[in-house]
């Protein structure tokens, strides 16, 4: 089950454990959120659904990031 805190009303964070299993990982993703970097998974959790999704047709598909 992953762990998801509310950093604010409109973020959320998950917990480091959830994200990786290496220890080293774990670690710098712990110091980049003290620091105030806004990682990969903290943008992949706060990010609203794609659009064009429903119509099977999102960036899981063609690997081109988000539609914006």
């Amino acid at each position: 089950m992953v762990d998801i805190k509310k950093k604010s009303d409109d973020e959320k964070v998950i917990a480091v454990k959830d994200l990786t299993i290496c220890e080293a990982t774990q670690q710098m993703i712990t110091k980049g959120r003290k620091d105030g970097v806004e990682t990969a998974f903290d943008r992949a959790a706060n990010m609203k659904a794609c659009p064009i999704g429903a119509d099977s047709a999102c960036c899981k598909h063609c690997f081109m990031g988000p539609c914006g």
